[in-house]
């Protein structure tokens, strides 16, 4: 049933590079994300 998600680094290799393309994406958007508030939840903690 999986197996059809599952898709190879040598047969696909755009699709793979697309994936990882997206995923190091969202996982840098996520870590701005949780930068820009901790930093606004900071500022309110200090004050």
């Amino acid at each position: 049933m999986f197996s059809e998600f599952c898709f190879n680094s040598k047969d696909d290799v755009f699709l793979y590079a697309a994936y990882v393309f997206s995923t190091i994406t969202i996982i840098g958007l996520t870590v701005f994300v949780a930068y820009l508030f901790g930093k606004r939840f900071g500022e309110q903690v200090k004050q």
